[in-house]
Order: structure tokens, then sequence, then C-alpha cells
């Protein structure tokens, strides 16, 4: 019989923590601004890249990629779709 304690160790990188604050935070942008929402939808890997009034969303490669693969044509289709992709929702 084992004598350890077995237990599920937290499957979420610091890194993908980050990617996920990083997330919301564009997410709300795109929610205030209706041009960066614009942008966002048209081009979300240039749309990342270039920020939002100075603030600056910086995600890994792969996070980066995800998005970049997201073709909505509004924005609540947009965040579901990251949704099935990414859990951004219940992390």
């Amino acid at each position: 019989m084992p004598s350890k304690i077995i237990y599920s160790p937290k499957i979420f990188t610091t890194q993908f923590e980050s990617d996920l604050t990083c997330l919301r935070r564009l997410l709300v942008a795109a929610c205030i601004n209706s041009d960066f929402c614009g942008m966002l939808l048209k081009d979300p890997r240039h749309s990342v890249q270039m920020g939002f009034g100075g603030e600056r969303f910086v995600l890994s490669e792969g996070t980066l990629e995800t998005l970049s693969t997201i073709h909505a044509k509004t924005l609540p289709e947009f965040i579901q779709t990251l949704h099935e992709k990414i859990p951004i929702l219940s992390a």
C-alpha cells in the first residue's frame, strides 16, 4: 500500500495564467472601443501587437497563433470561439 499522499497538481503554468489575464484585458479593450474591436476582428495578431491606449498585450506565441486562427464577424462570436480554443472564462 502506498504511503504517499497522491494529489493532482494545478495544471496552469505561470505563462498560461499571464496569457489569460492579458486576453481578458484585450477583450475589455475591444468592448470599450469599437475601432479596436474592428481591428481585433479583422486581424487579431496585428491588434495584439499594436496594443490599445498605450497598453501592451504580451502573449505567448502559442496563444497569439491561436488568436490568429479566429475568424469572427462579431465580438461575441470572437469570444465564443476563443473560449472554445482556450477556456478563458472558467480558469
